[in-house]
C-alpha cells in the first residue's frame, strides 16, 4: 500500500512541473550576442531600434544578478535616449547604472566618470546649474585617477558648454581651451575641431559687439574647417558655414556671408534628407525586427504548445498506468485475502475432523478396558465404569464443540478419565496436580482435548505395567505463554509397545501444525522426553484469558 501511495503523489507532481517561458527570441541567446546586435543599430545612430535590444539584454543580466554588465546596458540605454532627446528617460538609466555602478564591487571607474559626465550633459540647463556642475567636477575627479585624456576632454568641452549657457563666458573660455589642450597632447583631430567650434559659438553668445571678436571668431571657424576637411564630419562642418555666415555679416562683408549661407543651407539640406532617409531605413529596420519578432513569438508560442500537449499526454498516460497498477493490486489484494481465507477455512475444517478423530479413538479405548472386564467376570464393576463412562463422553462431547474451553473444564475431565482408568486396572495412581495457575483455571482458557491423549497415553501404556505408578501433571505461566507438563512413570521393556499403540499423541501433533498455522506460528509447541523409566511430555500454549 506504500507503492501505491507513493505512485499517487507523483502524479501531481508531474502536473506541477513548469515548463520555461521563452516570451522573446532573444532570451534563447547569451547577453553578449544580443548586446553586439544593439551596438550594430547604436553604430548605425539607428537608436530606436537600438533601445529594445539592450532592454532584452537588460533584462536577462538582471536575472542572472550580473551588475557589471547591467551598469553598462543601463549606460547604453541612457545615451540612446538621450540622443533621442528624451532626457527624462536617459536621467532615468543614467542613475540606475550609477547606483550599480558605485556599489558594486567591480568599482568600473572609467564608467562611473562617463556616467556623471552624462549626467551633467542631460542636466545642462541654467536653472540646474548647481547640480549639473556637480556632476562634471565628479567626473573630473574620477577620469582624472583614470588618466583617459579623450574623456578628460569631453568632460571639459560639456562643462564648458554649461557654463556657457549659464552665461558665464570667461570659465567658458578657460574650459574650451583646457579641453583644446587636452585633444592636442593626443592628437585628437576631432576633439579640438570641437573645442575651437565651440569657442567660436562663444564669442557668438558674448553681449559685447567688437570686431576683433569676429574677426577671433572667423579665425577659429577657418582652424576648425582646416581640421575637418582631414575627418568626416559633416555634423561640424554646416555649423562651421553657419557661424562664418554670421560672422562675415557682421564685418559688413556680404557676399561671403551669402556665399557661406548658400553652402550652410545646402549642407544642411543634404544632412536633413540624409537624416530623414535614416529614419526611414530605421523605420524599415524596425518594421523588419518587429516582424521577424512576431513570427518567432509565434514558432515559439506553437512550440511550447506542442510540447504542453506533449506533456499532458504522457501525464495522462502514467495516471492511467498509475490506476491500472492500483486497480490490479487492489484485485490482487482481493484475491489474496480470498486464497487466505479458503486456507483458513480449510484449516479449521481438517482441525475439526482431527478434534473429531479423538472421540472414536477415546471410545474404542474406553469399550476396550469395560469389554475386558465382562470377560473377567467382573459384570458390576463393568456396569459402574459404562456409567461413569457415559458421563465423561457427555462431557466430552460438551467441551468438544467448543473452540476454546476453560482450562478447569480440561482438568475436571482429566480426573474423571484418570478415576475410571484406576477404577478398570485397579490401581492406585499417585497423581499429583499443581503449579501456579491451578488457582485461576477459571479464567484461563485453551483448546479442547489437547492434554486427554497424552495422560489416557500414560494411563494405557505406561502405568498400569509399574510397581508403583504415579502421574504429575504441573500447570505454569510464563509471560504470554502457558505451561502444561505431564510426567509418569513407565517399563521401558513396553517402550515399543507405546510407540506403536499412540494414536491419539499423532493426532495431537498434527493438531498442534494447524493451530501454529491458524494462529500465530510457534505459539503451540509440543516436547516429548523419554529417560530413565520416565516418560515427560510439555505442551506450550498461547495465555489467552478470553474465550
Amino acid at each position: 500500500m506504500k507503492k501505491i501511495a507513493f505512485l499517487f503523489l507523483l502524479v501531481p507532481v508531474l502536473f506541477k512541473a513548469q515548463v520555461l517561458h521563452k516570451r522573446h527570441y532573444f532570451f534563447h541567446a547569451p547577453i553578449q550576442i544580443i548586446e553586439a546586435k544593439a551596438t550594430q543599430y547604436f553604430n548605425s545612430a539607428n537608436y530606436t531600434a537600438a533601445i529594445p535590444v539592450y532592454f532584452n539584454a537588460l533584462f536577462l543580466s538582471e536575472l542572472e544578478k550580473n551588475d557589471a554588465t547591467t551598469s553598462v546596458l543601463a549606460h547604453h540605454l541612457a545615451t540612446c535616449y538621450s540622443y533621442l532627446g528624451d532626457l527624462s528617460a536617459a536621467h532615468f538609466f543614467a542613475n540606475k547604472s550609477l547606483r550599480i555602478a558605485e556599489k558594486s564591487t567591480f568599482q568600473n571607474k572609467k564608467l562611473t566618470s562617463e556616467l556623471y559626465n552624462l549626467l551633467g550633459s542631460i542636466t545642462t540647463n541654467p536653472t540646474k546649474y548647481q547640480q549639473a556642475k556637480q556632476y562634471f567636477e565628479r567626473a573630473l575627479e574620477i577620469q582624472k585617477s583614470v588618466g583617459d585624456q579623450r574623456e578628460i576632454g569631453n568632460i571639459y568641452l560639456n562643462f564648458g558648454c554649461l557654463e556657457m549657457e549659464s552665461q558665464h563666458f570667461d570659465r567658458a573660455e578657460e574650459l574650451f581651451q583646457t579641453a583644446q589642450s587636452n585633444f592636442e597632447q593626443i592628437n585628437d583631430k576631432r576633439g579640438v575641431a570641437m573645442a575651437f567650434l565651440n569657442s567660436a559659438i562663444l564669442l557668438v553668445n558674448r553681449s559685447e559687439i567688437e570686431p576683433v571678436n569676429w574677426l577671433k571668431g572667423i579665425e577659429l571657424s577657418n582652424a576648425t574647417q582646416t581640421i575637418i576637411h582631414q575627418l568626416d564630419a559633416e555634423d561640424i562642418q554646416v555649423r562651421v558655414f553657419e557661424l562664418k555666415s554670421l560672422f562675415f555679416k557682421q564685418l559688413n562683408q556680404l557676399d561671403s556671408s551669402l556665399f557661406y549661407a548658400e553652402k550652410f543651407h545646402s549642407l544642411k539640406d543634404e544632412l536633413y534628407n540624409i537624416s530623414q532617409m535614416r529614419k526611414l531605413n530605421n523605420l524599415k529596420s524596425s518594421y523588419q525586427l518587429q516582424k521577424k519578432q512576431l513570427e518567432i513569438q509565434r514558432l515559439t508560442l506553437d512550440k511550447k504548445r506542442a510540447e504542453q500537449h506533449a506533456t499532458n499526454w504522457k501525464i495522462g498516460v502514467l495516471f492511467i498506468l498509475v490506476l491500472s497498477l492500483f486497480a490490479y493490486l487492489i484485485f490482487r489484494n482481493r484475491r489474496m485475502v480470498q486464497v487466505l481465507y479458503q486456507q483458513r477455512k480449510e484449516q479449521e475444517q481438517e482441525l475439526r475432523f482431527l478434534q473429531a478423530q479423538m472421540n472414536p479413538h477415546f471410545l474404542f479405548n474406553t469399550l476396550t478396558s469395560a469389554q475386558s472386564m465382562v470377560v473377567r467376570g467382573n459384570k458390576i464393576e463393568a456396569a459402574d465404569f459404562l456409567g461413569d463412562f457415559s458421563k465423561l463422553v457427555r462431557l466430552g462431547l460438551d467441551l468438544n464443540h467448543q473452540e476454546k474451553i476453560s482450562l478447569s473444564d480440561e482438568i475436571q475431565f482429566l480426573k474423571k478419565l484418570i478415576e475410571m482408568e484406576m477404577l478398570r486396572n485397579s490401581l492406585s495412581i499417585n497423581f499429583v496436580l499443581n503449579g501456579n495457575f491451578i488457582d485461576i483455571e477459571d479464567e484461563v482458557f485453551i483448546a479442547p482435548m489437547l492434554l486427554q491423549p497424552f495422560v489416557e497415553n500414560a494411563l494405557i501404556h505406561g502405568l498400569p505395567f509399574v510397581e508403583s505408578p504415579f502421574l504429575l501433571i504441573t500447570i505454569d505461566g510464563l509471560e504470554k505463554e502457558l505451561r502444561v507438563t505431564i510426567t509418569n512413570n513407565f517399563n521401558p521393556k513396553r517402550a515399543s509397545s507405546i510407540n506403536r499403540k499412540s494414536r491419539g499423541i499423532e493426532i495431537t501433533k498434527k493438531r498442534v501444525e494447524l493451530l501454529n498455522s491458524h494462529d500465530k506460528p510457534n505459539r503451540y509447541k509440543v516436547e516429548i522426553h523419554s529417560k530413565n523409566e520416565i516418560f515427560n511430555v510439555q505442551l506450550i500454549l498461547p495465555l489467552q484469558f478470553t474465550p
